[in-house]
């Protein structure tokens, strides 16, 4: 099993329309009635927009350096797929200075849990869009690399393609970068994403990581409940 450092970080990921942000946000509130002190997605870009800039050097330079292997990394496996963009590079500068902010974050704010909406692994589906590449070998080699450098725990939420596709075009306009799609058209691009899901969570029990699979069909407070009793287990061993 992946060492988890403290406080505990939990990634969550699934297909748009799972409800990662609403059961995550129902968890923190949950949990914050009772004591704990939980910080989201939200919290850390508040601290990001005013953050000093003591940290922003520490960042820029220590905290990039320690995590430029990662960097070359992602760099050397868009150069071998096409197209090679600045849009590329930038990613991959891009997600060694997040995961530094994220360390100097927790270590200023120090609370008890973090919960992320598809943090490492969001990063992860942008490169697999990009270079057309949604299921494979490939792409679980490339989630290998971003789970190693970030010991975390995962939530997985499980929606099938066509429910999310319902969800997603029954959204209201502004919500989704799925506005104004027909819905069949919904469902395809969910079903590309689906298997590249599926690459991320063999990755994840490739590497030994907490996994929690959850089923996004189920009625909210079950899956909150479940989430919390899962935190619960996971804090006390």
């Amino acid at each position: 099993m992946a060492t988890l450092v403290k406080p505990i970080v939990i990634e969550s990921f699934g297909l748009p329309g799972a409800g990662k942000s609403t059961i995550c946000q129902q968890v923190t509130a949950i949990l914050h009635q009772e004591g704990w002190h939980v910080l989201q997605r939200h919290d850390y870009y508040r601290w990001l927009q005013r953050c000093p800039w003591t940290v922003k050097v520490k960042v820029h330079t220590y905290g990039y350096l320690k995590r430029f292997p990662i960097t070359l990394k992602i760099l050397s496996y868009a150069l071998m797929r096409p197209p090679l963009n600045r849009w590329s590079q930038r990613l991959a500068r891009t997600l060694a200075l997040h995961h530094a902010y994220l360390e100097e974050f927790l270590h200023s704010t120090s609370p008890r849990l973090c919960l992320l909406d598809q943090w490492t692994l969001q990063s992860l589906w942008s490169i697999g869009v990009t270079h057309q590449e949604t299921d494979g070998a490939p792409m679980t080699t490339m989630a290998h690399m971003l789970i190693t450098d970030a010991p975390h725990a995962y939530i997985y939420f499980h929606l099938p393609p066509e429910v999310a596709a319902h969800r997603v075009a029954h959204r209201p306009t502004g919500q989704s970068r799925f506005d104004d799609l027909p819905y069949h058209d919904i469902e395809k691009i969910l079903k590309q994403y689906e298997s590249l899901l599926q690459a991320i969570r063999i990755a994840i029990e490739e590497q030994k990581c907490l996994l929690l699979c959850l089923d996004a069909t189920k009625p909210v407070p079950d899956q909150v409940d479940q989430v919390i009793s899962w935190i619960k287990s996971m804090i006390n061993k």
